[in-house]
Formats: C-alpha cells, sequence, structure tokens
C-alpha cells in the first residue's frame, strides 16, 4: 500500500513537471527596429493597413492605388485537372462496414 502511494505521488509529481517544460515555449525573439520598419514600409506599399473604423484595408478600398495581387495556381489544383491529355483516373472508396 505505501509503495503504490509512494509510486503514485512520484509518478504525479513528474507529470506535472514534465507538463510545465512542454508548456513553456520561453519568451518571444524581440523584432529589431529595422524588422518592424520593414514590414510597415511593404504594408503601406502594398496598401495592407486599415483604412478606418469599417476595418477595410487601403488596397480594399482603393484598389487602383496599390499593385494587384498575384493568383497562382498551387499543385493541388494541377493535379486535380488530370493530367494532360484528356487522361482520366478512377479511384474506388471502400468502408470497412
Amino acid at each position: 500500500m505505501k509503495t503504490n502511494l509512494i509510486a503514485a505521488a512520484g509518478f504525479s509529481i513528474a507529470t506535472i513537471l514534465a507538463g510545465q517544460a512542454l508548456a513553456d515555449p520561453g519568451p518571444p525573439t524581440p523584432k529589431t527596429t529595422e524588422q518592424i520598419q520593414s514590414e510597415l514600409a511593404e504594408a503601406r506599399r502594398t496598401g495592407e493597413i486599415v483604412a478606418d473604423e469599417s476595418g477595410k484595408k487601403m488596397n480594399e478600398l482603393y484598389p487602383d492605388r496599390y499593385p494587384s495581387k498575384r493568383v497562382t495556381q498551387s499543385n493541388t489544383q494541377l493535379s486535380a485537372e488530370g493530367p494532360p491529355g484528356g487522361a482520366t483516373r478512377t479511384i474506388n472508396f471502400t468502408t470497412g462496414d
């Protein structure tokens, strides 16, 4: 009985200490002044700054003043179209029922 109590107490303490060690990522690395100024300049250039109380960004209110956002096609979109030449592939799914 005494051995089980000691083992349970030791396990509880080890669990608490391990949980605290995993939960604490440490202090975040602060950004330098140059990094902040660079991010602000980029946000101003692209219009990613909130314009007013409506919550809209400058590039949403005045799209002609800012460079357009580039739309790129991802690999998943390309693979969904299938291979060139119109070949198709059939995939059958079965359940464990």
